[in-house]
């Protein structure tokens, strides 16, 4: 999901735990995905919430910067759209014909 600040998720407990995330991984980014900034200023789920994960409970959660929380949320998507490539965060290692 994207970020909506109107939406019902975000309000509650929500600034507190992001606050709380943030602060116990020093803002620095916890993904380090290609174009990492490394300073963190969004939070991202560890287990997506479309995939079953939960809101606000502090250990489904990490510091990410902008780049690597939009990164995370494009693989989510293919994967949900059922794209095996999203699949593994690493590439398939090549076949070998012997």
């Amino acid at each position: 999901m994207r970020y909506k600040p109107n939406h019902p998720a975000y309000r509650g407990p929500w600034r507190r735990v992001r606050a709380a995330v943030l602060e116990r991984d020093g803002y620095q980014c916890q993904l380090r995905l290609d174009g990492c900034t490394s300073i963190a200023r969004t939070v991202d789920h560890i287990q997506p919430i479309a995939l079953g994960g939960a809101w606000w409970d502090e250990s489904n959660l990490r510091a990410a910067c902008t780049k690597c929380n939009i990164a995370a949320g494009h693989r989510t998507r293919a994967l949900l759209a059922g794209d095996k490539a999203a699949r593994t965060s690493t590439p398939a290692a090549p076949s070998r014909r012997w």
